[in-house]
């Protein structure tokens, strides 16, 4: 796909989904959820307010149109890689009692896909900012200066505006808000899954959004090396962390 292509996808599928909110939620509350892009050349990508917690919610989620390329390209190089096969081997050890899949997708091109995956990416992405809206997270945070203003930035170029040297209750308050947000949107984007999916189909799907969570989750994460805390340090958790805890949902919820 042409970038132009991913861009207009990605605005097709915020529109959609923010449409059915406010007629859906924010209407009822006489609010409004907007959606706003950026052309800085960076992954970037942050949720905000322009009401107190007592008002109507006016709320807002911002991402660069480079976000959405970015995801989409790396969606594009985990096909190749895992149509390459360079990590077989290693993978038939460590999943030597389980039967895995030798391909992202054996029913669909390459670009469908793609697509697939671009989607429920973007649409995670959509709802974990949604989750810091609608769980008032800013105002949260900014009871524990955790945040100087109701805007929560999930990622940046070079992480300059995430690497928050946080420490002691407001670290922890933090990372408790961003689970809280990676919570809201798996479970939004799996009850999507299930609607629109079933069988064999859903199965394929599934696999293909853990995929992609796994690359969401790396950009979010920024050129910061991973290296294990006993107590909560900065603004986010690592994203091996975030992994561990969410992926469960996925058994949980599709076992009820």
């Amino acid at each position: 796909m042409k970038d132009s292509d991913i861009i207009d996808l990605a605005c097709d599928v915020f529109s959609t989904i923010t449409g059915d909110l406010n007629s859906e939620l924010y209407e009822e509350l006489n609010g409004k959820l907007s959606v706003r892009w950026g052309e800085q050349r960076c992954f970037y990508a942050y949720a905000a307010t322009d009401s107190d917690v007592s008002d109507p919610p006016k709320h807002f989620i911002c991402l660069t149109y480079e976000t959405a390329i970015l995801l989409y390209r790396d969606i594009e190089d985990y096909h190749l890689y895992i149509g390459y096969g360079a990590d077989n081997q290693k993978f038939d050890v460590i999943f030597q009692d389980f039967e895995y899949p030798k391909a992202l997708s054996t029913e669909s091109g390459k670009e469908h896909c793609c697509k697939n995956m671009f989607i429920s990416g973007i649409t995670w992405i959509l709802f974990h900012e949604l989750g810091h809206l609608l769980q008032e997270h800013g105002h949260i945070r900014s009871s524990y200066n955790c945040n100087e203003d109701n805007k929560i930035v999930d990622c940046a170029a070079n992480d300059s505006e995430t690497n928050t040297k946080l420490s002691g209750k407001a670290s922890a308050i933090s990372h408790v808000t961003e689970m809280a947000a990676d919570y809201f949107a798996m479970v939004s984007c799996l009850r999507a899954l299930l609607r629109h999916f079933e069988g064999d189909e859903l199965k394929s799907e599934v696999r293909s959004f853990s995929s992609v969570l796994a690359l969401v989750l790396y950009r979010f994460h920024g050129v910061n090396s991973y290296i294990p805390t006993e107590v909560p340090e900065g603004s986010h958790p690592p994203p091996l962390i975030r992994l561990e805890q969410t992926t469960p949902l996925i058994f949980e919820l599709y076992s009820k």
